[in-house]
């Protein structure tokens, strides 16, 4: 959807954000979320129109709420920051695709589809009856409403179809994001430039380590089959597979071929559960964006990181949901937390 763009300038965008931040389920707020329960939570998240009565929307309706959030901030900026910030919010278009594609192949139709659906009038409209009854992988395509790389999307279509592997074809769709996402950084005005790139680029990383992590836990994958799940463009891992990700076989042997700061996070918690090695990397990708985003010295460089600091809280608000709901000890909880 088209935003119209405003450029209101550093003067005024650097307090606004910071206002928002500072209102932000971060730090000492969440935590006393977390001391205060389910109807703390609650409390805190019926103004957004979340409710914490239905598991199985409170992610969802967590995600429209952020949607909605950086939506209104992008109709502050200049046409390439606002560019800038439709490029991350189009990630949630991706996911809604995703889940498309899953019910198409994997999945049986007992829960309603458009049930899981993120919607918000900033991602395109998908005709979901229509494409989840297409009868062929080209009708579906001709379904999907134009996007950046569409072209590049029909062949990772045709793969799946025939395939049926899931974690391919969703690997070459973030591929394929991150590339025009980098491109829409790049674009940003000098100022934050600079700050986009690193943050893009660093998210890039930790996606790879991810994968790379997962595979050494969980997938067993043959080198081959790994250079094929890894994305471009990285910050310190430009090309993974060079830097042996793609055949470590152990945690060990991975950090190995990580560089400094990536190896100094994971080594920190050690070769351990995998969400802590995970939480560990995000934890890093989180500081590096709070400190962009408080460098008085570069107010530009809060546009671009805003955000990933709004990422975060989403991120942490699902994970703090899905701890009270579980019933786990606070303490387990609080480690699965960003920032805290």
């Amino acid at each position: 959807m088209a935003i119209q763009s405003a450029n209101t300038g550093t003067d005024f965008l650097f307090p606004k954000l910071h206002g928002r931040w500072a209102e932000a389920w971060t730090g000492e707020r969440l935590g006393s979320l977390l001391s205060g329960g389910m109807q703390a939570l609650g409390r805190a998240l019926a103004p957004w129109g979340v409710s914490v009565q239905h598991r199985a929307r409170v992610q969802k309706e967590l995600t429209e709420h952020l949607i909605a959030e950086l939506g209104a901030v992008r109709g502050l900026l200049d046409a390439a920051a606002s560019i800038f910030y439709g490029a991350f919010i189009h990630r949630y278009f991706l996911a809604n695709l995703k889940t498309l594609l899953r019910r198409r192949y994997q999945e049986s139709g007992e829960t309603d589809v458009e049930y899981l659906l993120v919607q918000s009038p900033q991602l395109p409209a998908l005709p979901v009856e229509v494409m989840v009854s297409a009868r062929t992988v080209h009708q579906f395509y001709r379904l999907i409403p134009p996007l950046p790389q569409h072209d590049r999307l029909l062949p990772i279509l045709v793969e799946l179809d025939d395939s049926h592997d899931f974690l391919v074809a969703e690997a070459r769709i973030d591929a394929l994001y991150y590339e025009w996402f980098l491109e829409a950084a790049a674009g940003v005005r000098r100022p934050a430039r600079a700050t986009a790139l690193d943050l893009v680029q660093t998210e890039i990383d930790v996606l790879n380590l991810i994968m790379a992590l997962r595979n050494v836990v969980i997938y067993r994958l043959p080198e081959a089959s790994m250079e094929r799940l890894f994305i471009a463009g990285g910050r310190l891992l430009p090309a993974p597979a060079a830097a042996g990700l793609a055949d470590a076989r152990t945690v060990n042997g991975l950090l190995a071929g990580v560089p400094g700061e990536y190896a100094q996070a994971l080594s920190a918690v050690g070769p351990r559960d995998l969400y802590r090695m995970d939480n560990a990397l995000w934890q890093l990708a989180f500081r590096r964006a709070e400190r962009a985003f408080r460098d008085f010295g570069r107010p530009a460089a809060s546009v671009a990181s805003f955000p990933y600091l709004k990422q975060a809280e989403h991120l942490n608000l699902n994970r703090l949901f899905e701890g009270l709901y579980l019933k786990l000890d606070p303490a387990v909880t609080r480690t699965m937390l960003v920032g805290v």
